[in-house]
């Protein structure tokens, strides 16, 4: 079958930095339905990953309207198969409509938590970039703190979308949703995210539910919204840090 990746971009109006890009990236596919027994078995993905796409669409409604104050241009890539191998974000990486040695960062949205705000948000393939202060000053201003990879063994930096344009030598990020829930007795964030794992992760019950606390979804979202505005509009740069494997690369991709 053919899929496709879907691109907009908000064009900066400043010459000087116009052909630089932040690029967001949130996958819109899922796994699609079964037929057995006579029956469709129809997964919806709320979480994974729609949760991503409509925060991806609100935090580019966001640069859109504040165009005139960006000094980088913005990139929206919403891309498909993911759930069959990263095959968009993969096909995007080999194939770029803007040359990545321009890209400055990727930020990438995939599955935000639904159980309200959190008081700490966890950088998964934490020590990767420095991408990770403009987490820490931004989370702070929402009264936050960050926590490293709680589960590094199980690879997650290695297989979401962005890992695609990291192995071309992009830094990227990618956040998952905290735990210590505010207002929520001690436990309840783990234990919310140990029942989505063990029951609705790629099943057909991830999909909206009734104990939902949409204020998480837009804690997250703003603060991926706030750390591409300081590279959009303020122009602060990042790296790979000292010690990563990628830094080399992305050396060799800007020429350096």
């Amino acid at each position: 079958m053919q899929s496709k990746n879907v691109v907009a971009r908000i064009e900066s109006r400043d010459n000087k930095h116009k052909d630089e890009h932040v690029i967001y990236t949130g996958h819109w596919d899922h796994l699609g339905k079964t037929e057995e027994g006579g029956q469709s078995h129809i997964f919806n993905g709320a979480v994974d990953n729609a949760s991503g796409i409509a925060a991806l669409l609100e935090i580019a409604r966001t640069f859109a309207a504040e165009q005139k104050t960006l000094k980088r241009s913005v990139l929206f890539i919403a891309v498909t198969a993911e759930e069959k191998g990263l095959l968009g974000s993969k096909y995007y990486a080999d194939t770029p409509l803007y040359p990545l040695k321009n890209a400055v960062a990727n930020l990438n949205v995939d599955a935000l938590q639904p159980w309200g705000k959190t008081k700490d948000i966890q950088v998964i393939g934490s020590g990767q970039t420095t991408i990770e202060e403009l987490v820490e000053h931004n989370a702070k201003g929402q009264g936050r703190y960050v926590v490293a990879d709680s589960r590094p063994e199980s690879g997650g930096y290695f297989r979401s979308d962005h890992f695609n344009l990291v192995q071309k030598g992009v830094p990227a990020l990618f956040l998952k949703g905290g735990t210590e829930v505010v207002g929520k007795p001690e436990g309840y964030g783990v234990q919310k995210s140990k029942e989505y794992g063990g029951q609705h992760y790629h099943k057909e019950g991830d999909e909206i539910k009734p104990d939902w606390d949409a204020s998480g979804f837009a804690q997250d979202a703003e603060l991926y919204y706030l750390i591409g505005r300081d590279l959009a509009r303020d122009l602060k740069n990042v790296e790979f840090k000292e010690g990563s494997e990628f830094k080399a690369v992305r050396q060799q991709l800007r020429g350096n």
